[in-house]
């Protein structure tokens, strides 16, 4: 198992140049789960918190499925899955049943019987009522990213596939063949704009145009040089000359597309067209081989994407990086983070376009320690500032942080390993404990800062 320790915390959100200005942030607790877990699935349904799966106290995965009303609590344990699941996908869809894809089913104790292994199967359950229908896949899944489409489908990226699964008919109906397998990347749904290439209209067509004038001229050429000195006569026909009297606007359209961006060993970046069935490479890639990144699609329309892991060296990345229409991948700005980041969970500001970014983990080949602090930028990077996590909830790593409303967002589960020396200094028994409790925090106002 990996151990997740809290040492060092101030290294770990490491600051590059001098301290960031700091956001205070608004955070509360919500009474404890009934059954604390780490990489559960985790989501709303109309106003109410649903946990599906994940990994208990005794590290193995649950069948469990969690429910929290805002006004009520938590109810009893009443339903679960078909079977145990952990680092699934959970999808809610609009009638408030929701959809869960893949995952691990097993224990991470050395000496369990079951090692994780992959699931090819999903579920479809209602929160509130006993039960869950079982769907089988055509390969196992992990690592797979999922988004519900504004037609209320889901799109299921991951393997070899995207997968459209129809709740009307409750399975899958269609899937689009990706160029590469993907696994640990990052997806976002975008509305990317097109710019059409120009059509040329015919001269009968332009001569109709009044934004056209057309006018004829004879160019006449008595000598031309040659490149011996010698000239020879030539005479033009006359030539017609298109004079535009108005500048006409480039006229462009957005299309719903899925921007699937690298993965375990790979650096390229993938947009499929939902509406065609098609998928292509971008020739632009990644600057190198990135796994486990977070992205989100600003507010001006390009997609940001933040660190990750690099497969080649297995270490979180510090980097972060745009992505814009016109399929090209630059710099993006420095959230000073100078030990990298990796499987950090990034919102937007629906208020002021803000992007705001929670967890995330520092990574190495043997270790995880939890990113400390957040961030938030505005101005597409031109103003940025930590955003303070609680220490009592700051040490726990593999979150799921939930959107709540516009101005809360919630960190669901997760877990961290004492080790003897840390349980001496804070009086506490070694071993690993799991965060029963739902950490909220409540954003910041959007002149807060400025």
């Amino acid at each position: 198992m990996i151990v997740v320790t809290c040492s060092a915390m101030a290294g770990v959100s490491g600051l590059a140049a001098g301290p960031l200005p700091t956001l205070p942030l608004r955070w509360s607790t919500l009474d404890p789960m009934p059954l604390p877990v780490f990489d559960a699935g985790a989501g709303l349904s109309d106003d109410w918190i649903v946990v599906s799966g994940g990994f208990g106290e005794d590290l193995s995965t649950t069948p469990a499925i969690q429910v929290r009303s805002e006004s009520r609590g938590w109810r009893p344990i009443g339903t679960q899955l078909s079977e145990p699941r952990a680092r699934h996908t959970q999808t809610t869809l609009d009638d408030g049943r929701v959809l869960v894809v893949g995952g691990v089913q097993g224990s991470l104790r050395p000496d369990a019987d079951q090692a994780p292994v992959t699931l090819a199967s999903a579920e479809v359950f209602h929160p509130l009522i006993a039960g869950s229908d079982f769907i089988a896949l055509g390969e196992p899944l992990v690592g797979h990213s999922a988004h519900r489409l504004p037609d209320g489908r889901v799109a299921v990226i991951g393997g070899s596939w995207v997968r459209l699964f129809d709740p009307e008919l409750d399975g899958f109906t269609e899937a689009i063949r990706l160029k590469h397998e993907r696994h640990g990347h990052a997806s976002v749904l975008w509305n990317r704009t097109v710019y059409p290439a120009p059509v040329v209209p015919s001269l009968a067509e332009r001569k109709q145009d009044p934004d056209y004038n057309i006018v004829e001229q004879e160019l006449a050429i008595g000598s031309v040089p040659t490149a011996r000195g010698a000239s020879i006569g030539a005479t033009m026909e006359p030539q017609k000359i298109e004079i535009p009297k108005a500048h006409h606007p480039v006229k462009y359209s957005t299309r719903l597309v899925l921007l699937v961006i690298g993965g375990n060993g790979d650096s390229t970046i993938e947009e499929v067209d939902l509406q065609a069935g098609t998928s292509r490479l971008w020739q632009a890639q990644l600057p190198a081989p990135t796994a486990e990144a977070c992205a989100t699609v600003t507010m001006e329309g390009r997609v940001l994407l933040i660190g990750g892991v690099d497969t080649d060296t297995g270490e979180s990345l510090a980097s972060s990086s745009w992505l814009d229409a016109h399929e090209s991948v630059s710099a993006g700005p420095d959230l000073r983070l100078s030990v990298g980041s990796a499987a950090a969970t990034c919102f937007v500001d629906s208020m002021d376009g803000s992007v705001i970014m929670f967890g995330g983990e520092q990574r190495d080949a043997l270790s995880i320690k939890p990113v400390a602090a957040g961030r938030m930028m505005r101005r597409g990077g031109e103003r940025l500032f930590t955003l303070p996590v609680p220490t009592a909830a700051a040490c726990y790593a593999r979150r799921n942080w939930i959107r709540l409303d516009d101005r809360r967002v919630a960190a669901v589960g997760g877990y961290r390993y004492v080790d003897a020396a840390t349980a001496t200094a804070e009086n506490i028994a070694p071993g690993v404990y799991l965060r029963g409790l739902i950490d909220v925090v409540r954003m910041p106002s959007p002149i807060g800062g400025d």
